[in-house]
């Protein structure tokens, strides 16, 4: 019998490879947007999704969901740690 290799182990080393490279590459970025005091305006923009509850036929069942945007989220993750850590 061959050896069974983890299906999931080979998950977590991919994304864990992928998660190091995104870092690498987007620190420059950040840095360039905290210098500037610019945030591009992908940053901030969302998608607008609904969600329903209940019946499809009654609007009221309907409400709107923003999902921001990746960049947008991880940058504001790190001004929010800059503030607290200034402010704590």
């Amino acid at each position: 019998m061959g050896v069974r290799r983890d299906p999931m182990a080979f998950r977590r080393n991919f994304l864990n490879v992928q998660l190091a490279q995104s870092v690498t590459l987007s620190i420059p970025c950040f840095i360039l947007q905290w210098r500037t005091g610019r945030v591009p305006t992908e940053w901030k923009d969302g998608i607008i999704v609904t969600q329903r509850e209940g019946k499809k036929s009654d609007c009221s069942n309907y409400r709107p969901i923003t999902l921001p945007s990746v960049p947008g989220k991880v940058f504001a993750h790190v001004l929010l740690g800059r503030i607290q850590s200034t402010v704590v």
